[in-house]
């Protein structure tokens, strides 16, 4: 029997085969959902390592005014001992110069980047920023090395800071900020600014949420803004490591340049363009290298390419070599137990609290 020129053979067969179709295709679109809702649970719960699929340079504009540059200065005397024979308990700290055979004064700078977190109703500014662009040692006791002598007894020099400078940068002006508090351990310092230092200045707040670095994943993808070599810059990086230690600690294959120092580091959920802070660069991989150089004191002229005639007069001198591409970083733990503890001095002093840090867990 034929209807339409099919037998109802052929017509059962195609009908078969439409319902298994049709059964194929709910089942892939389940699957599909699955994985789609998987896939945005995941999204959610841990930072993408996407990179953007839209433009994001607005966002990254607006929290790059939070973002300034530091530079500290300090300035110290050193009083050599000559061939004396003086130990520690000996020295005299308010007669150092008459004790000493020569004295040398130098100069040691750093630069790095701070974030600016808090603004005050009486017009003053908190900023944060790694303890060891600001940190300066009061005073350096070396010893003298000799066959003859016994080990760190007898005293080579005494150096003593005499003045430390703390300028902040906000073209064309510069001012200074006062260092409130620092932990070395953390490698963290809480700084602050007055706006009166300035004529004008442009520092709003950072605009952004806290986020949790423990929930960065292998190849989570990253920005860090900061002022490598004082220039103003944002780079990307891939988190390498993560999850060091049970703080959140990682690596990131960013590119370290001095200065970058404190520099803010944001990540993403997959919805851009929405950033959460999840911690600060520190500092990069290093080797130290080292090499003998001419006695400052001496004030011995070398020309090239003539040998240096005196090996006795020559000091060791140790170099650091950056390993480009490795890029420590202070996760948002490590700062939220640092900010904690400035609670107290911030609220007496009449800062906005925009952040709760004890959220951080």
């Amino acid at each position: 029997m034929s209807m339409n020129g099919f037998t109802t053979m052929q017509i059962r067969i195609a009908s078969t085969f439409l319902f298994i179709t049709i059964i194929g295709l709910m089942a892939f679109s389940c699957v599909t959902s699955e994985q789609s809702a998987s896939t945005k649970r995941e999204a959610r719960e841990y930072y993408t390592s996407s990179f953007p699929d839209r433009n994001i340079s607005s966002s990254l504009e607006n929290i790059q005014r939070s973002i300034k540059r530091i530079v500290t200065s300090a300035t110290y005397q050193t009083f050599y001992m000559g061939d004396q024979l003086i130990i520690r308990d000996q020295i005299d700290p308010d007669n150092l110069r008459s004790q000493a055979t020569r004295v040398l004064t130098s100069t040691e700078n750093t630069a790095g980047t701070a974030i600016a977190l808090y603004s005050s109703f009486r017009g003053k500014i908190a900023l944060l920023t790694c303890a060891h662009v600001v940190d300066f040692p009061d005073t350096l006791i070396t010893y003298r090395e000799e066959d003859r002598l016994p080990p760190n007894t007898y005293v080579r020099s005494v150096t003593v800071k005499q003045l430390q400078t703390n300028f902040i940068y906000d073209l064309p002006d510069v001012g200074e900020f006062e260092i409130v508090d620092m932990d070395q351990d953390l490698d963290l310092a809480l700084l602050e600014v007055d706006q009166k230092e300035f004529d004008n200045l442009n520092l709003p707040t950072l605009p952004l949420q806290l986020g949790d670095s423990r929930q960065l994943r292998l190849g989570s993808f990253l920005y860090i803004l900061g002022y490598p070599k004082g220039y103003t810059m944002v780079t990307k990086g891939i988190v390498s490591n993560p999850n060091r230690t049970a703080d959140g600690d990682f690596l990131t294959d960013a590119l370290f340049n001095p200065g970058i120092s404190g520099g803010l580091i944001i990540a993403n959920r997959g919805d851009y363009p929405a950033f959460e802070w999840v911690g600060m660069a520190n500092t990069a991989s290093a080797t130290s290298e080292f090499s003998l150089i001419p006695n400052p004191v001496l004030n011995y002229k070398y020309e090239t390419p003539s040998p240096y005639p005196d090996t006795l007069a020559t000091f060791v001198h140790e170099y650091s070599r950056l390993s480009y591409g490795i890029t420590m970083a202070i996760p948002m733990q490590k700062i939220a137990a640092f900010m904690q503890r400035q609670e107290r001095y911030l609220k007496d002093n009449r800062y906005h609290m925009k952040y709760d840090f004890s959220a951080v867990r």
